[in-house]
């Protein structure tokens, strides 16, 4: 996969730097495992269905703290992971934000989801559409 070179300087508001993307990166490589049971596979099915051997790569140079190139594509992907995250913390009932996890890895009623979990829903799909859907289900529920 050819990644785009972004800038460690954003020229405007829309801009992705190398920092954004270590940042999102690093965040995504300790919650994927620990909070949603994610394993290595199906972390790059979720950002994009990246080789694993890339993954690692960048994975290992965002824990260092060193700046990352990612594709926008990969970077509006991570966007939504964290928002989908975030939501899922918002709407956890005060001290019980860990059900947010639960809830990302547990079957979902809604129509929208046939019975299927975020997790499941969004891997067996595998397109940024569904990181939207459960994105936008989320703001929803949040009532924005």
């Amino acid at each position: 996969m050819k990644s785009a070179i972004l800038p460690t300087q954003a020229t405007n508001s829309d801009a992705y730097t190398s920092n954004h993307a270590r940042a999102a990166l690093a965040w995504f490589a300790k919650v994927g495992p620990n909070e949603w049971d994610l394993s290595i596979e199906e972390q790059c099915v979720l950002l994009g269905s990246i080789k694993p051997r890339s993954y690692h790569k960048w994975k290992k140079a965002a824990l260092e703290g060193k700046p990352v190139e990612l594709s926008h594509d990969m970077m509006e992907r991570l966007s939504l992971l964290l928002g989908i995250y975030k939501g899922l913390k918002i709407i956890s009932p005060a001290g019980r934000e860990n059900l947010a996890g639960d809830w990302f890895i547990g079957p979902n009623n809604n129509p929208a989801f046939g019975g299927k979990s975020f997790k499941q829903f969004t891997i067996e799909r595998g397109t940024i559409d569904s990181l939207y859907t459960v994105r936008r289900y989320l703001d929803r529920a949040r009532g924005i």
